[in-house]
């Protein structure tokens, strides 16, 4: 699936598509891709076990931007919108059944993942094997 087929919105009457809201939860199709990036990204040596993928709202300033031209009724197909950011919450199981809990924030417009951080064993939820 490409980055263009994950980002889907509204059906319009005509069959074309408005871009979602910023603040919109995500598509399946848009949960899925982040998935294949992340799925991707550690390879086929690890098992990854998803937690949760869920929309990353946008950076303050940017939404406010968007939220004026939108409340100001002059929003068009052409206002450039947030970028749509999935974050992804997930365990990397290797083989000697060592893991590691991570968040990686995709941005499903371009495909790429921009964050990733593990997150230190003293703040993760327990995972049994």
């Amino acid at each position: 699936m490409s980055a263009q087929q994950a980002t889907t919105g509204q059906l319009r009457p005509d069959g074309s598509r408005v871009a979602p809201h910023p603040l919109d939860q995500l598509s399946i199709e848009e949960s899925d891709y982040a998935r294949e990036v992340i799925l991707n990204a550690r390879g086929s040596k690890v098992a990854i076990n998803f937690r949760s993928i869920f929309v990353d709202e946008p950076p303050k300033q940017e939404l406010s931007r968007f939220l004026d031209i939108e409340n100001a009724g002059r929003l068009t197909s052409h206002t450039p919108r947030p970028a749509r950011v999935a974050k992804v919450q997930y365990d990397v199981i290797r083989d000697d059944r060592q893991h590691e809990y991570m968040e990686s924030c995709v941005d499903i417009g371009s495909g790429n993942e921009t964050q990733q951080r593990v997150v230190e064993k003293m703040h993760q939820a327990a995972l049994t094997t």
